[in-house]
């Protein structure tokens, strides 16, 4: 399962695929954001694009 982190202090949160083994900071992630459809928006591996967090906003 894949780690839910907060919008205000995630950049540097240590995230590992768990899929290939990537690991790194949140910032080096990829960010997939569903622009005001949905107050979730994705961290993926850079590496394999497998799901590594979601960040929930209260909005």
């Amino acid at each position: 399962m894949d780690k839910i982190l907060d919008p205000e202090d995630y950049i540097d949160e240590d995230l590992v695929c768990e899929k290939c083994g990537w690991a790194g900071k949140a910032s080096d992630a990829n960010l997939i954001d569903f622009y005001g459809v949905s107050k979730i928006k994705e961290l993926h591996c850079p590496n394999c694009d497998t799901i590594v967090a979601t960040i929930e906003s209260p909005k």
